[in-house]
Protein backbone atom coordinates (compact mmCIF):
# COMPACT_ATOMS: atom_id res chain seq x y z
CA UNK A 1 0.00 0.00 0.00
CA UNK A 2 1.09 3.46 -0.84
CA UNK A 3 1.20 6.46 1.69
CA UNK A 4 -1.37 8.19 -1.17
CA UNK A 5 -3.65 5.19 -0.78
CA UNK A 6 -3.33 5.23 3.33
CA UNK A 7 -3.96 8.97 2.94
CA UNK A 8 -6.98 7.88 0.79
CA UNK A 9 -8.26 5.53 3.82
CA UNK A 10 -7.47 8.08 6.34
CA UNK A 11 -9.88 10.22 4.80
CA UNK A 12 -12.09 7.80 4.14
CA UNK A 13 -12.25 7.10 7.97
CA UNK A 14 -12.32 10.31 9.27
CA UNK A 15 -15.24 11.26 6.44
CA UNK A 16 -17.17 8.22 7.37
CA UNK A 17 -16.97 9.20 10.99
CA UNK A 18 -17.79 12.56 10.61
CA UNK A 19 -20.94 11.49 8.52
CA UNK A 20 -21.65 9.08 11.11
CA UNK A 21 -21.73 11.92 14.39
CA UNK A 22 -23.12 14.93 12.36
CA UNK A 23 -24.91 13.19 9.26
CA UNK A 24 -23.28 16.06 6.44
CA UNK A 25 -20.20 17.73 5.98
CA UNK A 26 -18.82 19.98 3.50
CA UNK A 27 -15.33 18.50 1.76
CA UNK A 28 -13.80 21.82 2.01
CA UNK A 29 -14.52 22.80 5.00
CA UNK A 30 -13.59 19.52 6.18
CA UNK A 31 -9.93 19.00 4.32
CA UNK A 32 -9.29 22.21 6.34
CA UNK A 33 -10.46 21.03 9.64
CA UNK A 34 -8.92 17.62 9.60
CA UNK A 35 -5.61 19.50 7.84
CA UNK A 36 -6.42 17.06 4.72
CA UNK A 37 -5.25 18.23 1.12
CA UNK A 38 -8.37 19.32 -0.67
CA UNK A 39 -7.29 17.56 -4.26
CA UNK A 40 -7.19 14.21 -2.57
CA UNK A 41 -10.15 15.01 -0.09
CA UNK A 42 -12.43 15.42 -3.19
CA UNK A 43 -11.35 12.58 -4.84
CA UNK A 44 -12.03 10.38 -1.97
CA UNK A 45 -15.43 11.71 -1.86
CA UNK A 46 -16.15 11.53 -5.62
CA UNK A 47 -15.09 7.47 -5.05
CA UNK A 48 -17.89 7.65 -2.47
CA UNK A 49 -20.44 9.11 -4.42
CA UNK A 50 -19.38 6.80 -7.36
CA UNK A 51 -20.48 3.76 -5.09
CA UNK A 52 -23.42 5.53 -3.27
CA UNK A 53 -22.03 5.81 -0.14
CA UNK A 54 -23.00 9.59 0.04
CA UNK A 55 -24.73 11.62 -1.70
CA UNK A 56 -24.74 15.24 -2.69
CA UNK A 57 -26.75 17.10 -0.57
CA UNK A 58 -27.90 20.90 -1.59
CA UNK A 59 -27.78 22.15 1.89
CA UNK A 60 -25.49 20.53 3.56
CA UNK A 61 -22.72 19.23 1.30
CA UNK A 62 -22.53 15.60 1.42
CA UNK A 63 -24.85 13.32 3.32
CA UNK A 64 -25.02 9.44 3.99
CA UNK A 65 -26.35 7.48 0.71
CA UNK A 66 -27.61 4.55 0.34
CA UNK A 67 -24.95 2.17 0.20
CA UNK A 68 -23.69 3.24 3.89
CA UNK A 69 -27.34 3.47 5.09
CA UNK A 70 -27.67 -0.14 3.92
CA UNK A 71 -24.40 -0.75 6.06
CA UNK A 72 -25.87 0.84 8.56
CA UNK A 73 -28.80 -0.99 8.72
CA UNK A 74 -26.52 -4.27 8.27
CA UNK A 75 -24.95 -3.56 11.26
CA UNK A 76 -28.00 -4.57 13.33
CA UNK A 77 -28.31 -7.15 11.19
CA UNK A 78 -31.03 -5.37 9.53
CA UNK A 79 -29.88 -5.28 6.09
CA UNK A 80 -33.07 -6.50 4.60
CA UNK A 81 -35.09 -3.84 5.57
CA UNK A 82 -33.42 -0.83 4.39
CA UNK A 83 -35.47 -0.08 1.52
CA UNK A 84 -38.98 -1.82 2.65
CA UNK A 85 -39.22 0.02 5.94
CA UNK A 86 -39.06 3.39 4.14
CA UNK A 87 -41.31 2.10 1.70
CA UNK A 88 -43.80 1.19 4.13
CA UNK A 89 -43.28 4.44 6.53
CA UNK A 90 -44.13 6.20 3.40
CA UNK A 91 -47.38 4.19 2.71
CA UNK A 92 -48.32 4.59 6.36
CA UNK A 93 -47.77 8.48 6.20
CA UNK A 94 -50.23 8.02 3.13
CA UNK A 95 -52.77 6.76 5.01
CA UNK A 96 -52.50 8.95 8.63
CA UNK A 97 -50.84 12.43 8.91
CA UNK A 98 -48.67 12.41 11.45
CA UNK A 99 -45.05 11.45 12.16
CA UNK A 100 -44.22 7.42 12.11
CA UNK A 101 -40.87 5.94 12.76
CA UNK A 102 -39.14 2.67 13.36
CA UNK A 103 -36.90 2.10 16.75
CA UNK A 104 -34.57 -1.10 17.81
CA UNK A 105 -33.79 -1.02 21.51
CA UNK A 106 -34.77 2.67 21.58
CA UNK A 107 -32.60 3.92 19.00
CA UNK A 108 -34.38 5.62 16.06
CA UNK A 109 -33.37 3.73 12.86
CA UNK A 110 -35.74 6.09 10.75
CA UNK A 111 -37.92 8.87 11.06
CA UNK A 112 -40.57 10.31 8.62
CA UNK A 113 -43.38 13.42 8.00
CA UNK A 114 -43.99 15.63 11.35
CA UNK A 115 -46.64 16.36 13.79
CA UNK A 116 -47.76 20.16 12.44
CA UNK A 117 -48.04 22.47 15.56
CA UNK A 118 -50.07 25.34 15.06
CA UNK A 119 -48.46 28.69 16.39
CA UNK A 120 -45.68 27.06 17.85
CA UNK A 121 -47.63 25.06 20.52
CA UNK A 122 -46.87 22.10 21.94
CA UNK A 123 -50.31 19.99 21.66
CA UNK A 124 -51.58 16.66 22.68
CA UNK A 125 -50.81 13.85 20.35
CA UNK A 126 -51.34 10.43 20.52
CA UNK A 127 -48.70 7.68 20.32
CA UNK A 128 -49.66 4.67 19.08
CA UNK A 129 -46.93 2.07 19.04
CA UNK A 130 -46.22 -1.35 17.37
CA UNK A 131 -43.55 -3.88 18.73
CA UNK A 132 -42.51 -6.15 15.69
CA UNK A 133 -41.25 -9.80 16.25
CA UNK A 134 -37.25 -9.41 16.87
CA UNK A 135 -35.02 -12.83 16.10
CA UNK A 136 -32.07 -11.56 17.70
CA UNK A 137 -33.79 -11.30 21.30
CA UNK A 138 -33.09 -7.82 21.48
CA UNK A 139 -35.78 -5.25 22.95
CA UNK A 140 -37.55 -5.24 19.34
CA UNK A 141 -38.33 -3.26 16.74
CA UNK A 142 -40.86 -0.65 17.27
CA UNK A 143 -43.14 0.88 14.91
CA UNK A 144 -44.45 4.09 16.27
CA UNK A 145 -46.95 6.60 14.74
CA UNK A 146 -48.04 9.75 16.54
CA UNK A 147 -51.01 11.67 15.49
CA UNK A 148 -51.33 15.91 15.71
CA UNK A 149 -55.33 16.44 17.39
CA UNK A 150 -57.13 16.42 14.35
CA UNK A 151 -56.45 12.92 13.93
CA UNK A 152 -57.46 11.46 17.36
CA UNK A 153 -61.14 10.54 15.37
CA UNK A 154 -59.12 8.48 13.04
CA UNK A 155 -56.98 6.31 15.50
CA UNK A 156 -58.65 3.00 15.46
CA UNK A 157 -58.19 3.08 11.44
CA UNK A 158 -54.35 4.38 12.56
CA UNK A 159 -53.90 1.68 14.67
CA UNK A 160 -55.05 -0.58 11.99
CA UNK A 161 -52.68 0.49 9.32
CA UNK A 162 -50.18 0.34 12.06
CA UNK A 163 -50.55 -3.11 12.53
CA UNK A 164 -50.74 -3.89 8.40
CA UNK A 165 -47.48 -1.80 8.27
CA UNK A 166 -46.17 -4.10 11.57
CA UNK A 167 -47.34 -7.02 9.17
CA UNK A 168 -45.45 -6.48 6.39
CA UNK A 169 -41.96 -5.16 7.62
CA UNK A 170 -41.92 -8.78 9.41
CA UNK A 171 -42.17 -10.54 6.33
CA UNK A 172 -38.52 -8.74 5.51
CA UNK A 173 -37.34 -9.63 8.90
CA UNK A 174 -34.63 -12.76 8.63
CA UNK A 175 -36.18 -15.41 11.07
CA UNK A 176 -33.12 -17.74 13.09
CA UNK A 177 -32.79 -21.16 11.13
Amino acid sequence: MSASDTTGVTILSAMLKRLADTGSLQVTEFAAEEGFARATTFAVSRRLREHGFIVADPEDGLAPGPAMQQFAWAALGLAELAGPAEAVLRWLLDQIDGQVSLSIDGTTLIELGEVRQKNGEVSDFAELKQVLRDPSGGNGLTLKLRLPPAQHVRAAFAQRCLARAALTLETYIQQPG
